[in-house]
Order: structure tokens, then C-alpha cells, then sequence
């Protein structure tokens, strides 16, 4: 089946946005401030592009919130939570339209989508908190 191009756009995005975040976050935590605008600068910008642009503005605001709890939460379990939906999303959707065939009963999802979210959710959380259980727990919650 063939991908709509709009829509591997906004994964990409959304896939890149998604593991930089993370990343500088682990790095840059007192600097929240420059999360909050890059996350409105850059939806304000891909809505302008982008058809369906409101998801990433929705994406980006997720993003927002999460990153608001860096006072209160360990910045490895707010990095963690931006990865799993980061890619998550982006291989569930990607996997699943192209490679799907069987939908899981009662839903639109496809075994194969599932499957790819859960997998490679998984192992970037995993390589960063070296945690077996928890990147476990994360990836399976998402899906």
C-alpha cells in the first residue's frame, strides 16, 4: 500500500523533532525555555506547509507539557516519554499502512504497526536508562 506523501512528511518531522528534543533535553534542561518556543515557532511553521499540520501543533504542545515537569520528574524518564511517542507513532503508522494486512479486532491498528511501535519504542528507551522493566512497561503502555 502506498504512503500519501503529506503524511511521510509529518512523520518525518515528527520523528526528527521528536528525538532532538530528547536528546538536547537530557543535555539542556535549565533551558526550557528555548523548548517551549521551538516547539511554537516550529508548529506555527509546519502548519503553514503541512496538510493535517495541526497534529504536530498538537505533537509540539505535548511536548511543551512534558518537558514542564523537568523540576519534578527525572529528566531520563521525561527524555524516555518523548522518545516512545516520538517513534512510536512514526513506525505504527509507517509499518502499519505499508506493510499491514491483519487489523487487530476492534480497531484500526494493524499487528504489524503495533508490533513496529513496541519494538522501536522499545530499544531507544532501553539503550538510554539501560533498563530492561521500565523501557518494557514504557513501550507496552504507548501501544
Amino acid at each position: 500500500m502506498k504512503i500519501e506523501q503529506n503524511i511521510i512528511k509529518r512523520k518525518l518531522i515528527h520523528f526528527i523533532f521528536g528525538n532532538l528534543f530528547a536528546i538536547l533535553f537530557l543535555f539542556y534542561q535549565k533551558f526550557m525555555t528555548i523548548f517551549f518556543a521551538l516547539a511554537i515557532i516550529s508548529s506555527a511553521i509546519f502548519t503553514k506547509y503541512i496538510k493535517d499540520a495541526e497534529r504536530v501543533f498538537w505533537y509540539f504542545l505535548g511536548v511543551a507539557i512534558i518537558s514542564a515537569f523537568y523540576l519534578t520528574i527525572h529528566p531520563k524518564i521525561i527524555a524516555s516519554a518523548m522518545l516512545i511517542t516520538a517513534n512510536g507513532d512514526v513506525f505504527s503508522a509507517l509499518f502499519g499502512r505499508k506493510f499491514g494486512k491483519k487489523k487487530i479486532p476492534l480497531s484500526s491498528k494493524t499487528y504489524i504497526g503495533t508490533f513496529s511501535a513496541f519494538l522501536l519504542s522499545f530499544i531507544p528507551v532501553f539503550i538510554l536508562i539501560k533498563n530492561f522493566y521500565i523501557a518494557l512497561i514504557g513501550a507496552f503502555v504507548v501501544q
